[in-house]
């Protein structure tokens, strides 16, 4: 068994300072790949310095020179991939980039990370709190160099119709929630699909489509769920216990449902009356996990006259209960929702339209905020958000993601991930050595850099600090160790290099990652082929067994959520990693109610995986979001998603 790393000030390389590591090879990097090569003066912000320009790496192919108008009109040059330079021999300094102050609108931009914790009943459940960092360290700057605007008042006056476009990164796929897989899926269900519950920015759970927070029989194995009384779906279908039943029904046994994992230890559901659903559990159910799972997709109730139509039919015209309802798709360009008169808040909904329009490239999505093509923005990258913080008539909307980017091996998808394992004759699925050699190749600080401009968060778990459950040991993240990884991959005796097929959804982002991972694991003996692909086309491959390592993004939530890649039944576990000990204490977890040895069985399964190492964690995201200031009402969830449902334009 491998030793657990732990870092210390001095672990590591001796006396070399993790960050100056990180450094370090990032001009490693720069003098092999441009030896000569100088940069121009470096733009700064006002009051900031700069450092003398040095030598620096060139812009990637994809990656050029990139123009964009300031706010006065001028058109400015931003920074290519990987514009670094070496100052005071190893210590390394990004140019040209400035960082934006993480804040979020009507907050105080500056805001440090915190946690809070409220209770809307005797067994309410809420965790999190917002989690803030001010990033400008990189750039030189302190907060106050950073101008804050002024946000739109909360009880500014909005005026009724228009219609609102929203730039999401990508075709939301399947919109039957019971199949759903894709982000932009869960982005449109905030204004199409209510849930039984909902989580608040800060992590409160809160009742939607139920009237009061669920109570539970003493052993904690019964739950009751009263609903809104009067509340109809979008084609005039009464929302009721009835209803609420069928479509967890339908969630457990069809065929393909991605919800089915989320209901396996659902034994029983009642519609006691109208407005009253009793769901019994085989074991206590948490309630943590509870409304985990009842404020996320398995909580939507769907239309029981609209499912009668047939699986297809309802995936081309689905029916929720909603602000918005849907109207028409056009498949890879965009998803139109129109207002629902029925709607049980309609005198609430100012809107006529909202169009979710697929613009996968960041920067495109910022020039058309910017131009005014669009109203919100979704998943804004790091650097457009620094140009949008300066952007007047633009609004940034920050918070720190539970979720994580992560790489995951495939150690036996060989026909899909709804079938059982198969074998594959690949270095990574025979030894965990190499999956381990793998994951301390990657400097996650440098990463983070290059990649995001310092403002994500290295993790080396799929633990976060907001979730009530994590403990220390799940939130130690060692540095890379490039030695090691070399020492790993001696002793399983494969041969070098190591080969292997990299799949990942074709944003610049995930492309800067792909690049600069391919670097770094080179160094230790991978070589890894890269394979971008459309959004709904990486999951599609994904799904068949398609792939060697995929790279992708998780939300995360405020319970922790990693069942759904370890556990061994799990459709979307799509390496089909399994762990009987793995499964167990997923099991165990799922039903204990006692806060003290969830996260102790959680720190368990933790410590398995980074032995086992069937994923490798990065960084955890900053929730990016930008809006237009004539847009008020705009709410924000826990999972950073915006939710339009009751905004509006804002009156003159």
């Amino acid at each position: 068994m491998r030793p657990r790393r732990r870092w210390t000030p001095t672990s590591g390389r001796r006396s070399m300072s993790r960050s100056t590591r990180s450094c370090a090879r990032i001009c490693r990097w720069c003098s092999s790949s441009a030896p000569g090569t100088s940069a121009p003066p470096a733009p700064t912000s006002p009051g900031c310095s700069s450092a003398a320009p040095a030598p620096r790496c060139p812009p990637s192919p994809d990656t050029s020179t990139r123009a964009s108008e300031s706010s006065g009109g001028v058109r400015v040059l931003q920074p290519p991939l990987r514009s670094f330079f070496c100052v005071r021999r190893r210590v390394c300094t990004l140019m040209a980039k400035p960082i934006v102050a993480s804040g979020v609108t009507r907050k105080a931009r500056t805001q440090m990370f915190h946690h809070s914790h409220s209770r809307r009943s005797r067994r309410a459940f809420a965790i999190g709190g917002s989690a803030i960092v001010a990033l400008l360290a990189l750039s030189g700057c302190t907060a106050a160099d950073a101008a804050a605007k002024p946000a739109p008042s909360a009880d500014a006056e909005l005026t009724d119709g228009g219609t609102l476009d929203f730039g999401v990164s990508g075709d939301p796929g399947n919109l039957d929630p019971t199949f759903a897989v894709t982000l932009t899926s869960s982005i449109i269900y905030q204004s199409m699909c209510d849930r039984l519950f909902q989580y608040d920015e800060d992590g409160a759970a809160f009742p939607q489509l139920a009237a009061e927070p669920v109570s539970f029989n003493e052993d904690g194995t019964v739950a009751t769920v009263t609903l809104r009384e009067g509340v109809t779906f979008a084609d005039g279908t009464p929302m009721d216990a009835a209803a609420v039943a069928a479509t967890l029904e339908r969630y457990q046994t069809a065929p393909g449902s991605q919800r089915a994992i989320d209901l396996t230890n659902l034994t029983a559901v009642e519609a006691v009356d109208a407005t009253t659903v009793t769901l019994t559990f085989d074991s206590p159910m948490p309630e943590g996990a509870f409304y985990d799972t009842f404020a996320d997709r398995t909580g939507i109730p769907l239309s029981p006259t609209a499912l009668a139509a047939g699986d297809d039919a309802f995936s081309q015209h689905p029916v929720c209960v909603g602000a918005f309802a849907f109207d028409s798709r056009v498949a890879q360009d965009n998803v139109t929702l129109v207002k629902d008169p029925n709607y049980y808040r309609a005198d609430e909904v100012h809107l006529d339209s909202i169009v979710y329009k697929v613009l996968p490239d960041s920067s495109v999505r910022t020039t058309n905020l910017r131009s005014g093509d669009l109203q919100v923005i979704y998943r804004v990258s790091t650097i457009d958000a620094a140009t949008l913080e300066t952007t007047p008539g633009v609004e940034v909307h920050t918070q720190q993601s539970t979720g994580h980017d992560y790489f995951m091996f495939n150690l036996g998808n060989t026909a899909g991930a709804s079938q059982p394992a198969g074998e594959l004759d690949k270095p990574w699925v025979k030894d965990p050595k190499v999956r381990q050699a793998f994951e301390l190749a990657i400097d996650r600080d440098a990463l983070n850099t290059i990649v995001y401009n310092g403002m994500y968060t290295p993790t080396c778990g799929f633990m976060a600090p907001q979730q009530a459950l994590a403990t220390a040991s799940t939130l130690e993240c060692a540095p890379a160790d490039l030695d090691e990884a070399k020492k790993l991959l001696k002793e399983s005796g494969v041969d070098l290099p190591i080969k292997a097929s990299l799949v990942f959804s074709n944003s610049p982002e995930y492309r800067r990652m792909a690049e600069t991972v391919q670097q770094m694991v080179a160094e230790a003996g991978f070589e890894l082929e890269l394979n971008p692909q459309e959004s709904t086309a990486s999951i599609s491959m994904i799904q068949d067994g398609d792939f060697d390592i995929y790279l992708g993004t998780w939300t995360g939530g405020a319970d922790p959520t990693i069942s759904r890649f370890v556990q061994s039944t799990d459709p979307s576990n799509y390496g089909r990693y399994a762990s009987a000990d793995v499964d167990r204490l997923l099991a165990e977890a799922g039903s204990e109610v006692g806060q003290d040895k969830r996260a102790a069985l959680y720190a368990e399964i933790d410590a398995i995986l980074r032995e086992d190492m069937p994923l490798v964690f990065l960084l955890r995201p900053q929730h990016i979001n930008a809006y237009s200031d004539t847009i008020g009402g705009l709410e924000f969830r826990f999972t950073g998603a915006p939710a339009p449902a009751f905004a509006g334009y804002l009156a003159e």
